[in-house]
This record gives C-alpha cells, structure tokens and sequence, in this order.
C-alpha cells in the first residue's frame, strides 16, 4: 500500500473482509452450477498502518490455513478509522474489541492513497514433500535405535541400569513422537488438532530433555530418589513450562484456524504476559541446572567413571543447546539475513504479468518450518545425540559374563547401578545366573 505521506507516520483504519467460496460445475457434482455461493464470511479489524514517505508496510488481510472450494472470492473494504458505518455487504462483520491504536493522523484529516498492491501467498508443494521425507527417514531411523537398545539392555536386570540408561528408552520413545508419525493428517484433516498435535509432541520431547538433564545431573550425587523428593520439584518447574507452552500453542492453532485475520501480535497484553512468565519459569530452571552441575562437578569429578559421564552429558547437552541457537538465529533472520530465504510459501505472480512465481518472505502465521535448513538442524541433531546416547549407554558384547563375576569396581562398574557404584561392588551372595552358549 502506498500513500503519499511525511515519513514514519501511523495511520490507523478500519478493513472490512468478506471471503465467498464457490464451487465449479464438474462431473462428480452435476447439480453444482457454476461458480455457486456455497459460504460467505464477513470479518473486520483495526489495524495501525506505518508509513515511510510514500511507502507504507505490508498488513495481513486474510489467511485460510485449508482450502476447501474450487473458487475464492475477496472483496476487501478500507475506511477511516473515524468511520461510523459501512456498507451492507458488512454490516453483519463481527468486529473486535481492541483498542484504538495511537495514531499520527487526526480523524479530520485526508489521506490520498495512490495504489494498493495485493500479495497471494500459498504453501510450496516440493518443501512438502521433503518435509514428509526428512519426517519419515528420521522415525525410521529413530525405531531401529530404540529396538536395538532395548534388545541390548534386556540381558540385565532393571535395577542394574545407571539412571541414563533408564532415561535413554524414554527420551527414544518422545523422539519418535518428535519426528511426528501423524503428520500427514494435517494435509488430510480440515482441523486444527493435527497440526496442534505436531507442536505438542515437540514441546514434549523438549521438555523431556530439560527434566532428564536435571534427574541426571542430580541423580548422580544421590541414592535416594523418591518421588516427593527427587522428581516433584523438578517436575513442577518443567511442568510449568510444557503447560504454558501447550496452552499458548492450542489458543494459536484454534484462533488461527477459526479466524482468518487472526494475528499473534494482536493481543498485545497477552503476549508480553506469556513472555514474562516463561522468561521467569525459564530463569527458575536455568538457576536449578547450573546449580545441580556446579555441585555434580565439584563432587564427582575426581572419580574416574563419574567424571566420564558428566563429561559426556556436558557435551551432549552443550551440542543440543547450540544447534538450537542456530536454528533461533535463522528463523528470526539473526544472521546472514540476505543469503537465508524461507521456501515454506510461493507468490503468485498477477495474471496481467510475466514473471513466474518466486519465494518469498511471508507475512502469514508462521509455521513450524520456514526451509530445509529449519528441517534438516533439528532433526539430523536430534538423530546423532540419540546415535551418540545408544553407543555409549549400550552395555558391550562381554558385560552380561562381567556381570556375574565380582570384579575390580572402577573397570565393571559401567554395569552397576549408581548404588553399586557409590557403596561398593557386588554382596558376596550374589547368585551367578547361567549364560547361554550357542
């Protein structure tokens, strides 16, 4: 939209919306005729519109997140925001409470707008297809980690395991819902659940990985793990932050699927309330795990087995943090901005031109990925920190005859539960269990 005004002005108005979907006649549907109305909603919104000299920034007029007819039809209206009344194709537009935006123009003054360009923007069907692709290699690959630790670990007891080795099939089973095996309902289903769904199991999986940093960092310094004590106060401070994440993503989905002008920024209370509580509940967690890792350190690092595997965990942990700063600097677009652009959505050129269509930055509610790259970091650093967790945390091919012969404690202990580990090796009246010979 362009308008002839000073520079840096706010300009606030009123837009008026009315989206028709008609149907083509074909010959599954006969009766059909052609282009019949089959629905037409009105929606209207206030919007504060700034301006740079002669060039004003772009505004969301519309998104429908399923197309569900042959025909879309857009009639859009613009008026002052001063404007009492509107024709009658709107006048049944259910309008919002928000409040007015503060403004640069007065209500008396006239804007001469000279053009008004429109921008149609649609889902990139080749990025889909490779996110279905990536989503299916990463499960498959996932499935054959999971049974192969679970058939190593089966030959030993489960009191035997070390706490990481208890965690690994748990954190293996969320991986498999983070690569979302559901995924293709979204495509199939006109509803917000499946893709709601989506966002949930990552939040899961990403909370799952925050709580077992703590239970081991935590568990290696002590042999009392009950529930009150051990897994309660952390399980209230990760809780928190899944919940607050869960429930943010549910009201987006649903507002975003049930209004078409439906913008996060909107609500602008709401947002930086939900900032504010998870920059609190994130603050809380970060002090909990730096406190837990510092003491862990400081007492455990002496021991040549202990000091191993807080080394491992350190750095696995550091790899995960970093691969997900890498992926926060690209969406945001905080380096290398003019080399990283989003494939996610085509422009569609207009018809009464000859330039085909291209990528582009979209203005539309943003998806969970942007572009391969947002698809391929995750989800290949997921798949090797599970690769490295498996390699390590699997017993070797001779740990089950170690196991039934008391041995040195600093060389077999790889086997022994943190309890063994910390009080001594193996009671003298351990009954030998028999090996089986092939």
């Amino acid at each position: 939209m362009s308008a002839r005004l000073r520079p840096a002005l706010s300009v606030p108005f009123h837009i008026y919306v009315s989206i028709g979907c008609r149907s083509l006649q074909s010959e599954v549907s006969s009766n059909a005729r052609p282009q019949s109305l089959m629905w037409m909603r009105n929606f209207s919104n206030s919007l504060l519109l700034t301006c740079y000299g002669q060039t004003c920034t772009e505004k969301l007029i519309a998104h429908l997140p399923v197309v569900g007819c042959d025909l879309h039809t857009f009639h859009v209206n613009f008026s002052a925001q001063s404007a009492t009344s509107s024709s009658s194709a709107f006048a049944t537009a259910p309008k919002k409470r928000t409040k007015s935006p503060p403004s640069d123009v007065s209500a008396t003054s006239f804007i001469e707008v000279s053009s008004v360009e429109f921008i149609l923007q649609t889902f990139n069907p080749p990025f889909s297809y490779f996110e279905l692709f990536s989503r299916f290699f990463a499960f498959f690959s996932s499935t054959l980690l999971l049974l192969y630790f679970l058939a190593a670990m089966g030959k030993f007891e489960l009191r035997r395991w070390t706490i990481e080795q208890r965690w690994t099939p748990v954190i293996l089973t969320l991986l498999l819902f983070y690569y979302d095996p559901f995924h293709p309902l979204v495509f199939l289903v006109n509803s917000w659940v499946p893709e709601a769904c989506d966002y949930i199991f990552h939040i899961t999986f990403l909370s799952a990985l925050l709580l077992f940093w703590l239970c081991v960092y935590h568990g290696m310094r002590v042999t009392d793990r009950s529930f009150r004590q051990f897994y309660l106060p952390k399980l209230l401070v990760v809780g928190s932050i899944w919940l607050l994440l869960v429930s943010l993503t549910c009201w987006k989905m649903h507002s975003s699927y049930s209004d078409p002008q439906f913008a996060f920024s909107m609500d602008q209370t709401a947002v930086v309330a939900w900032l504010a509580a998870l920059g609190v509940l994130g603050f809380i967690y970060l002090l909990f795990f730096l406190i837990l890792v510092i003491r862990s350190c400081s007492e455990l690092h002496a021991l040549p087995y202990f000091g191993r595997r807080l080394r491992f965990l350190t750095v696995s942990a550091c790899l995960v943090a970093i691969g997900w700063f890498i992926v926060f600097a690209l969406r945001f677009d905080l380096v290398f901005p003019p080399s990283y652009r989003p494939v996610t959505t085509v422009t569609l050129a207009p018809p009464s031109t000859d330039s085909a269509p291209h990528s582009t930055a979209s203005l539309l509610p943003s998806p969970m990925f942007r572009s391969a790259l947002e698809v391929s970091v995750p989800f290949g650093l997921f798949l090797a920190n599970a690769l490295l967790i498996v390699i390590v945390y699997a017993p070797a091919r001779n740990a089950l005859s170690e196991a039934n012969f008391k041995d040195n404690p600093i060389v077999s202990m790889i086997n022994d539960s943190d309890e063994d580990v910390l009080f001594g090796s193996d009671p003298e009246d351990l009954q030998l269990r028999p090996v089986r010979r092939r």
